[in-house]
C-alpha cells in the first residue's frame, strides 16, 4: 500500500535522495501524472527539474492561493501527490474544505503522498500551522518559538490537518527553533504525539504504521511523559526522543479527540 513521506525541508535535496527515490518508485508504478501543490508566487522551475531528475511522470501543478480551496478534481487520476513548502496556514486553509474527501480518495486509490516543509506540517492528524507565543494555564504569555517563525499566526495554533498520519508535525525543528513549539503543544494537552523534522530529515510512514527515518538531519518525537499533576491548569510533563536513521517506531492509529486552537 502507498506510503506517506514527510520531509522537514532543506534544499538541495541531495542528502535525502533515498527518500525521494522511494517516493518516485511508488509513483512511477502507477498510471497518471504527478500532481504537486505550490503556493502562488513561487517559481516552480526548481521543483519541476527535480521531479524530472527523479524520473517521475509528467508534473501537473495546482497553485495554492488565498481564497481557493483545493478540489478533489485537482488530484483525480494522480499517480502521486507532492505538497511543496511555503506558508503553513495557506496550505492548511486550501486543503481544509475537502480534507475528508481528499484523504478518502488517496486511500481508496492507494496514492502516495509526499509533503515538503509546509506539506509535511499539514499532513498530520493535527496541523501545527504556526505561532510564536502561548498563554499558559496560569495566564502567563510565554514564547514558544522565534517570532520570525510564527507563520503570520501570533499564538500557537493547532488545527485539523489532512490526517494522513496519526500525529502532529512541525518542520525545520533545529534550524528554525520550532522544536520548542512542538513541546508546548504536547505539554498543553492539545497534541498527544508530535514529530519534529529537521531540514534534510524525513520519515516514511506505511499504511500499517511502520516508519522509516531518513537523512542526516534530526527527527524528534515528543510525547506526554505520563507524569505530572492531573490538574488541567498545569502543563503535562513531556519526553523528547531523537530517532535514529533506519527503522523507526510503529505508530498506533490516531485517537479520536477534539482539535482546537490554543488560547
Amino acid at each position: 500500500m502507498a506510503g506517506t513521506y514527510l520531509i522537514g525541508g532543506g534544499w538541495p535535496p541531495d542528502p535525502l535522495h533515498d527518500v525521494y527515490a522511494a517516493f518516485a518508485d511508488e509513483v512511477s508504478d502507477r498510471p497518471g501524472d504527478l500532481v504537486y501543490l505550490l503556493q502562488t508566487g513561487v517559481n516552480p522551475r526548481g521543483w519541476r527539474r527535480h521531479f524530472r531528475d527523479l524520473g517521475l511522470p509528467p508534473a501537473r501543478q495546482v497553485t495554492v492561493r488565498t481564497g481557493r480551496a483545493v478540489q478533489l478534481d485537482d488530484i483525480e487520476a494522480a499517480a502521486g501527490v507532492f505538497v511543496c513548502g511555503g506558508d503553513n496556514p495557506l496550505y492548511q486553509a486550501a486543503l481544509s474544505e475537502h480534507t475528508h474527501a481528499i484523504r478518502a480518495y488517496l486511500a481508496e486509490h492507494d496514492i502516495p503522498y509526499a509533503g515538503f516543509s509546509a506539506g509535511a506540517a499539514v499532513a498530520g492528524a493535527d496541523a501545527v500551522v504556526g505561532g510564536a507565543v502561548r498563554i499558559r494555564p496560569d495566564g502567563r504569555q510565554v514564547p514558544v518559538a522565534p517570532s520570525e517563525r510564527d507563520e503570520g499566526v501570533p499564538l500557537l495554533t493547532i488545527v485539523p490537518g489532512l490526517g494522513l498520519v496519526p500525529f502532529g508535525v512541525d518542520v525545520h525543528a533545529t534550524q528554525w527553533g520550532t522544536l520548542t513549539r512542538l513541546i508546548h503543544a504536547v505539554a498543553s494537552g492539545v497534541l498527544d504525539d508530535g514529530w519534529g523534522l529537521d531540514a534534510h530529515a524525513a520519515v516514511r510512514i506505511t499504511a500499517d504504521g511502520r516508519t522509516d527515518i531518513f537523512g542526516p538531519g534530526n527527527v524528534y518525537r515528543v510525547r506526554s511523559a505520563g507524569t505530572g499533576s492531573a490538574d488541567v491548569s498545569v502543563d503535562r510533563s513531556v519526553q523528547v526522543e531523537i530517532l535514529a536513521s533506519g527503522k523507526g517506531p510503529v505508530v498506533s492509529p490516531r485517537l479520536t479527540k477534539d482539535r482546537r486552537t490554543l488560547p
